[in-house]
């Protein structure tokens, strides 16, 4: 059975085309962050795949439903920003709401509570919330159910640096339950920090990051003589900066290090360390979209 399944997506507002027939198969359970500026089309997509706005064109199925299937939200939730709360509601009626329609036992809620330390406001109306608050009433309300797909719209938003480990070890404790997660963010560090598969959304079209850190990696390397090694990457066209007299940085990809260590060790030149990183998600993102990425809507 297929988890989510996006055929050639396509949504235009206006004469902007924000959706490229995009094209999206999760088969089996994962943490998949959406990155991209605000503005670009991500709230678009989840809206567009939990039904809440419709396609130009395409199709999207959930556990091998249509998404026009109301019967899909059995298995998925989706949290959205916190204009769908009631502010004249309390934070309790919220979760009623929600526990009555799941069938949920009061055990299981008031331990989620205490977990994201709301004991001592779900009684108070939503409008009296800080944006920590509502944040965290959304998150509760997303993860009751149980979901096997969970989609988020930029969960990590107003949280607390506590706030946002406790809700990264509830997403990794849901994942390994089984539940596939879909996120939004523009929390690049955070993102680092909850999964390593991320798909940028540019120019209407997914990029998916680990196509992007197959291509060359960044390394440090240590030389015996380091001078004719200069010369070498410089012929190749690629760019190092020395960093101490023997050590060099530089990027490369996997074809262009093995040429490297085969030229050094013909022309005995000792590698004598070596350390290599792959690009975090932050600097992909700026590989992706520039250092001016800015919203776009």
């Amino acid at each position: 059975m297929t988890i989510l399944d996006l055929q050639q997506v396509t949504k235009r507002f206006g004469t902007h085309q924000v959706l490229q027939a995009i094209d999206l198969q999760i088969q089996t359970p994962k943490i998949l962050a959406l990155v991209a500026p605000n503005g670009s089309g991500k709230s678009t997509l989840l809206n567009i795949i939990t039904n809440l706005l419709k396609p130009d064109s395409g199709s999207v199925k959930v556990f091998d439903h249509s998404n026009t299937d109301a019967a899909i939200f059995k298995q998925m939730t989706y949290l959205q920003d916190n204009r769908v709360l009631f502010n004249d509601l309390s934070g309790a009626a919220h979760v009623r709401l929600v526990q009555d329609v799941y069938g949920l036992p009061q055990s299981e809620v008031d331990q989620l509570l205490a977990r994201l330390d709301m004991t001592a406001y779900i009684h108070k109306k939503v409008a009296a919330y800080s944006l920590g608050m509502k944040q965290h009433l959304l998150f509760l309300l997303a993860i009751l159910p149980k979901p096997k797909l969970l989609l988020l719209d930029e969960p990590l938003n107003g949280l607390d640096p506590v706030a946002v480990r406790t809700v990264q070890q509830i997403l990794q404790e849901l994942y390994q339950q089984g539940t596939t997660i879909l996120f939004s963010s523009h929390n690049l560090a955070q993102i680092d920090q909850l999964t390593d598969q991320v798909i940028f959304l540019h120019g209407g079209q997914l990029v998916a990051a680990s196509t992007l850190r197959q291509d060359k990696q960044h390394y440090d390397l240590v030389f015996t003589d380091v001078h004719p090694v200069q010369q070498y990457l410089a012929a190749q066209d690629l760019a190092a900066s020395l960093k101490q007299p023997h050590k060099l940085s530089v990027d490369l990809s996997a074809s262009q290090h093995q040429q490297l260590v085969t030229w050094t060790k013909a022309n005995g030149i000792e590698i004598l360390d070596e350390e290599h990183t792959t690009e975090t998600t932050d600097e992909l993102y700026f590989h992706v979209f520039g250092e001016d990425a800015h919203e776009t809507l």
